[in-house]
């Protein structure tokens, strides 16, 4: 790069002496050759909303910006109320009061971030938890989420357990008011399998990753309800069950990698 006369910033190399800027995040290695990803300086900047304030409305939009992007590269936890306090244009003493209690907490935890530990990445698997809130917003909206976890997995007795990392997530409004609970879990599993499969061919070309290649119509069956809930008002019921008076249960799971690429745990 120098004999082309590109300008660029020095290479470094990390160490556990030598921490580096990554995204806006500070990576660091620990002793146990895991890598940490924590926030910056953004989290200093953070002040609590005060109701009284003339000020008031552009100060909500400012405090949620800053805790909303600290959230976005390494605090998922705060994603679903900063999502929600997206949503108020006009912020009541409630919503400040919401949104404060979310910004206390990411001032007293500076340092909370995400660790990374090594995989084996020939018999990695992509998994996908997804779930959503039905009708939960003021608008009568489904808040929906999900979250993206590449891990090795371990079977024992008909069960299993999963060790790995957190690599993508997200809590949104959905953009279609939907009536029913289906519709909402429905409209949250398509947005996670899109994104894992985007994820999922990444990892494919770039590394020796899974033992099949990605399937893009891995979640026709997903697909194939969404139609069944446009053409059907909603679906209210589907397999004899009614739909509209299931409980909000456990995140769903879609394993996208793998000989489970296309398996999804069953409709409760």
């Amino acid at each position: 790069m120098k004999e082309a006369n590109f300008q660029a910033k020095p290479k470094l190399m990390l160490s556990s002496d030598t921490p580096l800027n990554f995204n806006g995040c500070m990576l660091s290695e620990q002793a146990d050759s895991s890598l940490r990803l924590r926030q910056k300086d953004q989290a200093k900047k953070i002040k609590l909303v005060d109701p009284k304030s003339t000020d008031r409305k552009e100060e909500y939009m400012e405090q949620r910006a800053r805790g909303a992007y600290i959230a976005t590269i390494c605090q998922p936890e705060a994603s679903f109320d900063l999502s929600i306090a997206a949503q108020h244009q006009d912020p009541s003493d409630d919503d400040i009061t919401a949104l404060n209690k979310r910004l206390k907490w990411q001032m007293e935890h500076i340092d909370r971030g995400l660790n990374y530990i090594a995989l084996d990445l020939a018999t990695a698997k992509l998994y996908v938890f997804v779930d959503s809130s039905f009708a939960n917003n003021k608008d009568l909206s489904s808040q929906i989420g999900y979250k993206l976890v590449l891990a090795n997995e371990t079977t024992q007795n008909e069960q299993f357990e999963i060790t790995g990392n957190l690599i993508h997530w997200s809590s949104t409004k959905c953009k279609r008011v939907t009536r029913s609970v289906l519709a909402s879990e429905i409209y949250g599993m398509t947005s996670g399998a899109d994104m894992a499969i985007a994820i999922d061919s990444t990892l494919y070309h770039q590394a020796d990753y899974g033992t099949a290649r990605p399937n893009p119509n891995s979640n026709h069956c997903v697909y194939g309800l969404v139609l069944t809930v446009r053409s059907s008002g909603q679906a209210r019921h589907y397999q004899g069950k009614t739909l509209d008076d299931r409980r909000h249960g456990s995140p769903s799971i879609l394993r996208t990698s793998g000989i489970a690429r296309s398996t999804m745990d069953q409709w409760q």
